[in-house]
């Protein structure tokens, strides 16, 4: 059994089917299903398994189910009461529903030993011969009874054999077959005909999804976007996991064009257009994750092989625990990488194994996943395996009941007990790391967009895109979302004016396209600008308060004694920390990497414009500091906090914030997403409010 315990037992089915009806090419699937069997089940048999598998658990379980009937609620106020089956809601329950189905699974395998059983909570798969599988069923239904379950056969699937005419087949099975194929799990088994049409429903159903959330009303567009992006698109995960490589491909190029039409319509962006030159690189950023400066989406056909890889990774693993022969065959030869011991009938699950492997490692060698052979993937290290457990089972020639390793086979209790990291984040960060190096490194590649690549990696860059909008510092209205999502991915904004040329009003510099000017130190915006900076100090003040520091605002540092007439140097905040006994001096300040007096060192480094103007900071102040009283036990030290427009923070700030909130990591967390969200806005503020000064209208700002 594969439904309590086990990581993705739906793939791991649909794999071992694959292999099975592969090397068996005789062998049929019957896909038998029970009526209401979470609620009737019998709790004795249940429990007995339990106490015999599982004793310290026993006395608290048959405390909740060995005393009788459990009183139900219903809506209307009848209270009626259940004496059989597990209670579901119960996290209890599918163990103790295993627990009884292994009654009927483990007696089974005794009067059939041809079948390979195996069952996910109550839908169990068997696959063997016509003749066994006709057995089994009568076998099941006879077994099934004894301990409360009935099977329900208008329910149950059958798919037989290949070049198998329908007349050959047992009476029993002639009513349930299956010709061309049918959907195991939701995943399209059978012949290639009946696996596309298949594969076409799923992405129906997608598109009817996406529609959905296209329809929500504009003021749940943040909302619309969450669940774009956390819902509809990592969902077809699974088929892209359980389908064989070159159907998962075949989906993830469809979805791809699907999600670009569907991020274009909640943008109002056609993003699904080749209508300008630098739209490849918009669409290679709306791929690349949120930690490099992408929007996370449209990126299926980045994430298929790798999650074929180690689907099928994990899956092979497990089947050789299980002592599959099959599976046996196809470690081996991945391991090896000779595929001349294989029957005939695998070698087509072999060669798209390999080609998707070989998709996940086409990239430069920094780039690559340190997963990067199959023998890595199934045993957890590239040198030879001695003693192999895979011959042992190969040369027994038959393969065992149901359940976890035999002590005949010791060397497969390791790989049971072993955990190997075959995880698809491992193996899609190398996808994504390379496109983004080709980005950066690319002679197509303006340098703005160099530099707000390089700036997208803060902290402060993505969270107002991940965070939900449930309180009123956090949302952001259709206007605000669509016009910094235009700024995220470097999307041209609003024309500012057809009959006059893009040149600023405040500094005669001229405009660009993507509105960037705006953001730097231009004269136009002042107020603006005054506006975000008192706004970002408030959150960090009151955040700072929360966790017990004691915060002034606009603190200004002694003159000097040398000096009678120094400037005047006032500080954002001072923040004492009364446990520690030491004070900081923290100037916020921020600044835009794609400004012209930073954008040639922005393009080549990360940080560079904070880096500059934290160095500016420092000489300013240090007079100042170097002129404070020294209280004795107390220490003072300033402290730069420079953030950049795209919302990449100097490391000595981040760090000093790091510290100041060690022990409250969510206040940490909440007040980086604060700080984001209103970073964000202002930023589409400043372009709203300099589009509308460009055309002479009067620029009438939301209240937040």
């Amino acid at each position: 059994q594969v439904g309590v315990g086990f990581s993705g037992g739906c793939e791991l089915i649909t794999h071992g089917i694959e292999l099975e009806r592969a090397s068996r090419p005789e062998w049929g699937v019957l896909v038998v299903d029970f009526r209401n069997a979470f609620n009737s089940v019998s709790r004795k048999h249940t429990l007995e398994v339990i106490r015999r598998v599982f004793p310290e658990a026993w006395p608290f379980l048959s405390g909740l189910y060995g005393g009788g009937s459990l009183p139900y609620l219903t809506t209307e106020g009848t209270v009626f009461e259940a004496q059989t089956g597990v209670q579901q809601g119960d996290p209890c329950g599918p163990l103790l529903h295993a627990c009884g189905l292994q009654v009927v699974l483990s007696r089974l395998a005794t009067e059939v030993p041809d079948l390979r059983i195996i069952a996910y909570h109550d839908d169990v798969t068997l696959l063997g011969t016509p003749e066994n599988l006709a057995r089994g069923l009568t076998q099941i239904e006879a077994i099934a009874l004894g301990v409360g379950l009935t099977v329900e056969r208008g329910k149950c699937r059958f798919l037989a054999p290949r070049d198998v005419p329908v007349a050959s087949l047992p009476p029993t099975l002639r009513l349930l077959g299956e010709r061309e194929g049918f959907e195991h799990h939701g995943v399209g088994l059978g012949s290639d005909t009946f696996v596309q049409a298949s594969c076409e429903r799923v992405l129906a159903r997608h598109k009817q999804l996406t529609d959905a959330i296209e329809h929500l009303p504009d003021s749940m567009l943040q909302s619309a976007c969450l669940l774009s992006r956390f819902c509809a698109g990592p969902r077809l995960n699974y088929w892209l996991r359980s389908l064989p490589p070159v159907w998962g491909s075949w989906i993830a190029a469809k979805a791809d064009e699907m999600s670009l039409q569907h991020w274009g319509t909640l943008l109002d962006e056609p993003l699904d257009l080749e209508a300008a030159p630098d739209r490849d690189l918009i669409r290679a950023q709306l791929a690349l994750p949120l930690r490099l400066g992408g929007f996370g989406v449209a990126d299926r056909g980045v994430v298929c092989s790798p999650a074929a890889v180690a689907s099928w990774a994990t899956a092979i693993r497990t089947l050789v625990t299980f002592r599959l022969r099959s599976a046996c065959l196809l470690a081996r030869a991945l391991t090896c990488e000779d595929p001349v011991t294989l029957p005939p009938q695998l070698l087509s699950i072999y060669d798209g194994l390999q080609q998707a492997l070989r998709r996940c490692n086409a990239v430069p060698e920094e780039h690559r996943s340190r997963l990067r052979s199959w023998r890595e993937l199934l045993w957890g290290r590239a040198e030879a395996i001695e003693d192999s457990p895979l011959d042992r089972v190969l040369a027994d020639d038959g393969e065992a009941s149901p359940g976890s390793p035999g002590a005949d086979y010791p060397g497969l209790s390791r790989l049971w007990s072993t955990r190997t990291d075959v995880i698809q984040h491992s193996l899609t960060w190398g996808q994504h790391s390379a496109a983004h190096a080709i980005l950066l490194n690319s002679p197509l590649t303006p340098p703005t967009t160099v530099a707000r690549l390089r700036g997208m990696g803060g902290h402060l860059s993505h969270l107002w895109l991940t965070t939900l909008p449930s309180l009123p510092g956090h949302r952001l209205d259709a206007f605000q979302f669509r016009s910094a999502a235009r700024i995220y991915l470097g999307l041209p904004q609003a024309p500012w004016h057809s009959n006059r040329p893009s040149f600023c009003q405040g500094c005669e510099s001229r405009i660009d396209a993507c509105g960037y000017h705006f953001l730097g130190s231009c004269g136009l915006l002042r107020g603006l600008r005054t506006r975000r900076h008192t706004r970002l100090k408030y959150i960090l003040g009151e955040c700072l308060t929360r966790v017990g520091h004691t915060v002034e605002v606009e603190s200004e540092l002694p003159r000097s004694g040398s000096d009678p007439a120094p400037p005047r140097c006032i500080a954002d905040l001072l923040v004492s920390d009364p446990a520690a006994r030491r004070s900081a001096y923290v100037d916020l300040a921020i600044t835009c990497p794609v400004a012209s007096a930073h954008l040639t060192a922005a393009a080549r480094r990360r940080g560079a414009a904070a880096a500059a103007l934290r160095r500016v900071k420092e000489r300013r102040y240090s007079e100042s500091m170097a002129s404070l009283p020294r209280a004795e036990g107390r220490s003072h030290r300033f402290q730069p906090l420079i953030v950049e427009s795209f919302g990449h923070v100097d490391k000595s700030g981040l760090e000093w914030l790091r510290k100041c909130f060690a022990e409250h990591p969510t206040e940490y967390l909440g007040l980086l997403r604060r700080l984001s969200v209103s970073l964000w806005r202002y930023s589409s503020h400043m372009l709203f409010e300099a589009r509308h000064r460009r055309l002479g209208l009067h620029a009438s700002l939301p209240s937040s």
